[in-house]
């Protein structure tokens, strides 16, 4: 299903428009393209604003809860933000808030960390391609599991998918700690 239509974007991408038939190809192809956008939005819309998600998406923030241990700077009285704990505050908003909410506190999170690791910015896109390539592949297979759903339209099967959506989150934010955690990252950092 998916792949024909990256087959099929593939051939539309690469007509030039030079007589009728090429563009009446590429115009019946953007309005195909127009309406497969609007039911995906509508049907991610569905995702988001469903309650089982923010069940799903609580859950996750509690196990995050569960597991946030005090760094060692906490504990001897210097007051300073984990990772971990930044996350679960973001989370605690998107649960609260709607998708845009969530994506501004990233965009502001994402700022806020630039401006204060200006010498780390340079590896900051590498960072970020990694991280990226990583949650495009456990999206990719998430997107496979949604595909179901638009054959199978039961409450039970949202709420499967919503936890594993829950879950992928879960493993792009443990991922993301673990790598700024990681000792080659540190070392780079304080070399700097």
């Amino acid at each position: 299903m998916f792949n024909s239509r990256i087959i099929v974007r593939r051939f539309t991408d690469q007509l030039t428009g030079a007589d009728n038939l090429e563009r009446s190809t590429k115009a019946a192809q953007a309005e195909i393209d127009e309406e497969h956008e609007m039911r995906e939005r509508q049907r991610l819309e569905l995702f988001f604003k469903s309650p089982e998600n923010s069940v799903a998406l609580q859950e996750t923030i509690d196990k995050l809860t569960e597991s946030a241990k005090p760094s060692m700077m906490q504990r001897i009285g210097i007051s300073t933000k984990s990772t971990k704990t930044k996350t679960i505050e973001v989370l605690t908003d998107a649960v609260q808030g709607d998708f845009e909410s969530l994506k501004a506190s990233i965009d502001n999170l994402e700022k806020e960390w630039k401006a204060k690791h200006g010498r780390a910015a340079k590896t900051y896109g590498d960072i970020a391609e990694t991280l990226s390539k990583a949650i495009t592949r456990i999206s990719e297979k998430v997107t496979t599991c949604s595909g179901f759903l638009e054959i199978i339209r039961t409450p039970r099967m949202r709420a499967k998918l919503a936890d594993i959506y829950a879950r992928m989150l879960g493993v792009a934010i443990i991922k993301s700690s673990a790598y700024a955690l990681s000792r080659g990252y540190r070392d780079y950092k304080y070399r700097m």
